[in-house]
């Protein structure tokens, strides 16, 4: 019997095509922490009505997810208008129905950005750690949908950087391997 040289070993993750793992990350993670962020934002807001003695790390706190957030924001967004339709166009490019995509030529393509920042998502998690350790001692007070929400947030990061970082981003830069050596051998 022969095996497929494509085929997924047991236990393996799949070996989705790259619209799968687009929108996996898209439709599963970033609709995910969208909402995973607005329930903290909520649940903060709870928080923040309450009696409190520690006004000021409160305000802190409420500093410090709101920066998070931003940059969380900022990195699936650059994600979904940059990166995303860039790594389209190399599927289409490497399954021979589309133009190769100039940047798949040079030093600076989304991917090669997107690489060079492997410290950002590290800092992201960083970011939600600090958030969830500074929430009190008692989180099952005041602070309980905070912390809860907290860690949905950080085990679907953890999660989306697993499946960027071991799925999309080596399948993106085979693709992109590929896609520009046939461009140059034209």
């Amino acid at each position: 019997m022969t095996a497929r040289l494509d085929a997924a070993a047991p236990g393996a993750p799949p070996r989705d095509g790259m619209e799968e793992l687009i929108a996996r990350i898209h439709r599963g993670h970033h609709v995910a922490s969208r909402i995973l962020l607005s329930r903290i934002d909520v649940a903060l807001c709870g928080v923040l009505q309450a009696p409190s003695d520690d006004r000021t790390s409160e305000m802190a706190f409420r500093h410090a997810f709101r920066r998070l957030r931003s940059d969380f924001m900022a990195h699936m967004a650059s994600q979904e208008a940059i990166l995303f339709p860039y790594l389209r166009e190399l599927a289409a490019a490497a399954a021979g129905a589309g133009f190769t995509p100039v940047q798949a030529l040079g030093e600076s393509s989304p991917l090669q950005r997107a690489l060079a920042q492997p410290d950002h998502d590290e800092a992201l998690l960083h970011q939600i750690a600090v958030l969830d350790a500074s929430c009190g001692a008692d989180p099952a007070h005041v602070w309980g949908d905070v912390v809860l929400e907290l860690r949905k947030l950080q085990a679907d990061v953890i999660e989306h950087l697993r499946v960027e970082r071991d799925m999309l981003l080596p399948r993106a830069e085979q693709l992109e391997r590929r896609v520009a050596a046939r461009a140059r051998t034209r």
